[in-house]
């Protein structure tokens, strides 16, 4: 069976956007005629699945985008937001009938109004949670509870729940009550390790260079500011590709141990070019975290970590132990170099190691190629995703019959 997916959220399946890429990987292949999305206007940049998109105009989506946007967030909590009805997204859908609902658990009066549409169809509802909810739809303490109450009844009405890592499942499990499965971030089925062996040879004889690639945002590009002084002390060097800020931009700009490249449009340009001119990579979570940042480390799952893993090179983790990308390499030290000390010396250390150590280069990158298939292979992630709708969408047919 293939069921017909209606992908309705406010992140959508598209290549522009570290969420939506993970999206698009998941529903890439399906057939046109088997998806429509409903959701927020695509970036241009992006790359879009061969279907229907619709953008429609939220109820409020102003009050949302202002910065009134916690009051908006609280009249949710007390169903005073209008959500889109039935007959709205029935008309933008035409002819399209869908046998189930996606929905990833970011910006609640998309994910309540795709809960609407399921309820009233009477088809099964999927969820997708790549970020914990409080991030996203913060409200006035006092209704916090309730922003809990309205969450756990969309997360519960769910058929599958699709958490990105254990440690959200966990979470989500001790907040509403039911649990769900973990669905890793899912890589490039493209993305493929350099020769191991490369590894033995430097870049440049003596010295390491160290590749990062994706935003600067969560607390990553503050962490590397905060490094710079592990990259002189060992002689090293960072390669940055992604987007910053003026300000990172400028702080960075005037350190002769860093090279950024900047933004590419394909994700695959970046691995290619961190493979070429990089001996190892690294995740840097800002440590110690920010209490906006604690909470999103501890239940979030790095979708860069999978991708490092696939590279054939060595992967240095620093971070807060209780991070969950620190916390597989933690687990893993034969395939990546774990720091939890905040001294950016412990990292110079690391990075030292790196560049006196062939061996360990080579050991390395081997056992993270090997662990990250087991963990991460993209195939049997995207198979997950689609067993999830298809036997969602199947059992609700059956029951119906």
């Amino acid at each position: 069976m293939s069921a017909r997916i209606l992908f309705f959220s406010s992140e959508i399946p598209q290549t522009g956007v570290a969420g939506g890429l993970l999206l698009y990987r998941l529903m890439k292949g399906i057939g046109s005629d088997r998806v429509a999305v409903v959701g927020e206007p695509p970036r241009p940049e992006s790359r879009l699945l061969d279907c229907a998109y619709h953008a429609p105009q939220m109820p409020w989506r102003r009050l949302e985008r202002s910065r009134f946007n916690r009051l908006h967030r609280t009249l949710r909590t007390l169903h005073m937001v209008p959500l889109l009805t039935v007959g709205e997204v029935d008309r933008l859908l035409g002819d399209f009938r869908p046998d189930v609902v996606v929905s990833v658990m970011q910006f609640a009066t998309w994910y309540d109004s795709a809960m609407r549409y399921a309820r009233a169809k009477r088809i099964p509802l999927v969820t997708v949670v790549h970020d914990p909810d409080e991030v996203f739809d913060q409200v006035y303490g006092w209704a916090g509870p309730l922003r809990d109450r309205a969450d756990g009844r969309f997360y519960r009405l769910a058929s599958r729940r699709l958490c990105i890592s254990p440690e959200m499942e966990a979470r989500c499990y001790a907040k509403y009550g039911v649990h769900g499965e973990v669905m890793y971030p899912n890589r490039d089925l493209d993305l493929a390790p350099r020769p191991i062996e490369e590894g033995r040879a430097l870049k440049s004889p003596g010295r390491l260079t160290v590749g990062y690639a994706g935003t600067l945002g969560y607390g990553y590009g503050e962490q590397i500011i905060r490094l710079l002084p592990a990259f002189r002390a060992s002689g090293s060097r960072l390669v940055v590709y992604g987007k910053s800020d003026a300000s990172a931009r400028a702080r960075l700009e005037r350190e002769d141990v860093v090279e950024l490249r900047g933004f590419v449009a394909d994700p695959r340009d970046a691995w290619a070019g961190i493979q070429r001119d990089c001996d190892a990579v690294i995740l840097p979570y800002l440590n110690p975290p920010e209490a906006a940042h604690r909470l999103l480390y501890s239940c979030h799952f790095p979708s860069k970590l999978p991708e490092y893993l696939a590279l054939g090179m060595p992967v240095v983790v620093a971070g807060p132990a209780d991070a969950t990308g620190v916390r597989w390499a933690a687990g893993h030290p034969q395939a990546a170099l774990t720091v939890t000390d905040p001294d950016p010396m412990a990292v110079a250390r690391q990075f030292e190691r790196l560049q006196a150590d062939p061996a360990l280069r080579v050991s390395l990158a081997a056992s993270a190629v090997h662990l990250g298939d087991r963990d991460f292979e993209p195939r049997r992630i995207q198979r997950q995703f689609s067993d999830a709708v298809n036997e969602a969408a199947g059992r609700a047919q059956c029951a119906s019959s």
